[in-house]
């Protein structure tokens, strides 16, 4: 099963990698390029690629767009799942500059792929962002907390429901590679019709 870790806290990302795989893995501050990791967790094998915070980095946009393909590139035949990483409470700017732009170099198909993690103890009794609530709400995407004492057969479910929702497809390069054209041309059209 091939897993990408999304957010724009690098060490929360790390952490939850780690959680999931059952290793501890000795990293530099940050990260500007993908990293794949692999264990077998539970019976099955999970491959693993944390993605670079892409808002408020230092990447240009072409290493951007070369580091997201990387990212999708590296989960041969494709991603299984999206886990993004969000803090309980109100989510900072940089957290929602990080949604944005991960939701606009991926497209829209990446709401079907995707498993919002929150950093708490109790979902229920979380203070969430109405950002996230309404995500939560909207049913497009899971949203579940994150424990640090969560059984890793517990994630394993949570990515397999995933998979079985999308009856076992996976986000794929050529979705990624549509999702660049439709940006194009929307970005073509607005040039042409500013009024749009």
């Amino acid at each position: 099963m091939n897993l990408v870790v999304c957010g724009s806290d690098g060490s929360v990302k790390s952490s939850i990698s780690d959680l999931i795989l059952g290793q501890r893995q000795l990293r530099s501050e940050s990260r500007s390029v993908c990293v794949r990791r692999e264990a077998e967790v539970c019976g099955s094998l999970i491959s693993l690629v944390e993605l670079p915070a892409l808002y408020n980095s230092q990447l240009s946009e072409e290493e951007v767009m070369q580091e997201t393909f990387c990212c999708v590139s590296l989960c041969d035949p494709g991603v299984h799942a999206f886990l993004f990483i969000l803090p309980e409470g109100r989510l900072t700017d940089e957290d929602k500059g990080e949604l944005e732009k991960i939701q606009r170099i991926f497209g829209l198909k990446l709401n079907s792929y995707t498993i919002a993690f929150i950093s708490t103890e109790n979902l229920k009794d979380a203070v969430l962002d109405d950002v996230i609530r309404d995500v939560a709400e909207s049913g497009k995407v899971h949203v579940c907390a994150l424990e640090t004492n969560i059984d890793k057969s517990v994630f394993l479910q949570k990515f397999e429901h995933v998979v079985e929702k999308n009856s076992g497809s996976c986000y794929t390069s050529n979705m990624y590679l549509e999702a660049q054209m439709e940006t194009q041309l929307k970005y073509k059209s607005e040039i042409k019709d500013p009024k749009k």
